[in-house]
């Protein structure tokens, strides 16, 4: 979120912090970052953790009946997995945009704007299009036989197994992701109107 004028003015404390300082820069999207500014640290990347670490890490937090759901939904990450059990809230809400997205695909797009018209809250935009992008790259993976974290029988229990056998060729999967990941690009940095750029995603599904 730096501007490049704040990126330029950190370029001599990069080169040179004082004392035993050790900075740490933390961003989801490091293209965003000046040339200068990354040629001045060591990227490490940091990934999801698997299926059975999340389990092992989250079996003694939940009931075993909420534990397939926390795991599926907090993809890899320990603490959004912890803020959904923190605030239960957040995780209805979550659950809800995703059962949202699956019946969106299959409607007209009348409908699609009269759910925007009805539940837009401008708040959750970021996180609809995260969930948006997650059901998408799922339908991908199905698309190509490649589901290995989600079994047939848990599909099934979290009723997304149905939508994945949508007639989406390759090509069309892929271009609603692009289109998708565009679209969270300028509404997580800029100032656009975030309900029109939903219609004009959900005018391409």
């Amino acid at each position: 979120k730096m501007t490049a004028q704040a990126q330029n003015c950190l370029l001599k404390t990069l080169e040179e912090p004082r004392g035993q300082a050790v900075l740490f820069l933390i961003s989801s999207n490091p293209e965003m970052l000046l040339e200068t500014v990354r040629s001045r640290v060591q990227s490490l990347e940091f990934y999801p953790l698997s299926l059975e670490e999340m389990k092992d890490f989250l079996k003694s937090k939940t009931s075993l009946s909420n534990l397939e759901k926390l795991v599926f939904i907090s993809e890899g990450r320990p603490g959004k997995a912890i803020d959904f059990l923190e605030n239960p809230e957040k995780l209805g809400t979550w659950w809800q945009m995703f059962e949202d997205v699956q019946k969106l695909v299959d409607s007209s797009i009348s409908s699609r704007f009269k759910y925007l018209n009805d539940f837009f809250q401008e708040d959750n935009s970021k996180e609809f299009l995260n969930i948006f992008l997650r059901y998408f790259r799922l339908v991908l993976l199905s698309r190509c036989s490649a589901l290995p974290r989600i079994s047939s029988q848990k599909a099934s229990k979290f009723k997304i197994s149905n939508n994945f056998n949508k007639t989406y060729s390759l090509e069309r999967i892929r271009d609603i992701i692009k289109l998708g990941e565009k679209i969270r690009f300028l509404i997580f940095n800029t100032n656009v109107n975030r309900k029109l750029a939903l219609e004009t995603l959900f005018l391409n599904i």
